[in-house]
């Protein structure tokens, strides 16, 4: 090799090195970002979407910790730094993302009633394709978000009324229920939206209070709508329940334009709330976006977030739980078998 052959290559590879440097110093970067935004939780547009991409914290910290650790070594003070970083970022975000994976499954009651509720937003997907999975899935309370007039009219058609006669359609368009059971009481609890407590009286569990929630996107106003519902939202279930939610059958569902690292989230957990994926140890449970609706590249791009949710107090635990986008809609619909908690 001549030198300048010799020259070209080591001039490549310390181009290779510093990519890879920036790569590693980069990974450690955003996951710091990450962290962060979700423990400050801003108020602005972009804050609150950067908050749903938490998870990506942690696989961002071990390519930190691993590149610190293998490309680092001639600098040894910058790596010692990168690797303190990296691991407590590794770490944090693990502690965080480990709940949706691994813990305790609760115990329910076999001999208890079932009750099977599914969520869909409807901005978009086939009113047929929504009435075949209540069928097939034997739902006793449906809950549809973002519809119109015309969307709910389609939903009307298809027969769900059949199976589940009782709605609060007189009540408003946004989120409307549908129920096999009787609705006692339906009051809106935010301005946007048209979020709902339903109150349902149910054979062999009395009654079950029921928030149908979809607050604004936050890519409306630059968030202040979305911080206005949520803030209306979580003060009506903590006047209604506080801490007496724990003895009560209450659920929290639909499109909550939220994951589990957004503080309303995170603020029904500290009430005694718990997502139905978490405590069945089923993952991130993505639901948007579904069905193709964007591409990039020429590729559809996949299911990223969970925007859509089954929260219930301590009084029901699941069974089941199913994310499906047979509704065709850009979410994908949840649906959840509970009982009631073994005491």
């Amino acid at each position: 090799m001549s030198p300048g052959d010799r020259a070209g290559a080591g001039s490549g590879g310390a181009l290779v090195a510093a990519a890879l440097t920036a790569v590693t110093i980069g990974g450690c970067v955003l996951a710091i970002v990450l962290a962060v935004t979700r423990t400050l939780s801003p108020e602005s547009r972009r804050a609150i979407e950067l908050v749903a991409f938490t998870p990506i914290g942690l696989p961002a910290a071990l390519v930190a910790l691993v590149g610190a650790w293998v490309l680092l070594r001639r600098r040894r003070r910058l790596r010692q730094t990168v690797l303190a970083c990296a691991a407590g970022l590794a770490v944090l975000h693990a502690w965080w993302l480990a709940p949706q994976f691994v813990g305790e499954v609760p115990r329910a009651d076999p001999t208890s009633t079932r009750l099977v509720v599914m969520t869909q937003n409807f901005e978009e997907g086939e009113a047929d394709a929504v009435a075949d999975l209540v069928r097939q899935h034997d739902v006793d309370v449906l809950v549809l978000t973002d519809t119109t007039e015309e969307r709910v009219s389609e939903v009307v058609a298809s027969g769900v009324g059949n199976a589940l006669p009782y709605d609060t359609l007189e009540n408003g368009r946004g989120s409307v229920v549908w129920s096999r059971y009787p609705i006692s009481s339906d009051t809106h609890v935010s301005d946007g939206g048209d979020s709902r407590e339903v109150r349902l009286d149910m054979p062999g569990l009395a009654q079950v209070t029921l928030f149908a929630l979809h607050p604004t996107p936050p890519y409306q106003a630059d968030g202040s709508q979305w911080w206005a519902d949520w803030e209306q939202a979580l003060t009506r279930i903590r006047q209604a329940y506080g801490d007496a939610a724990a003895d009560g059958r209450v659920l929290v569902v639909g499109d909550l334009n939220a994951t589990a690292d957004h503080w309303p989230v995170r603020s029904l957990g500290e009430m005694g709330f718990r997502d139905v994926a978490e405590q069945l140890n089923s993952g991130l449970a993505a639901t948007w976006p579904a069905n193709g609706t964007y591409t990039r590249l020429g590729l559809s791009v996949p299911a990223l977030l969970a925007l859509d949710h089954v929260l219930t107090s301590p009084g029901l635990v699941p069974t089941d739980h199913v994310v499906t986008d047979a509704a065709g809609g850009d979410h994908r619909g949840v649906i959840a078998t509970l009982v009631t908690s073994e005491r």
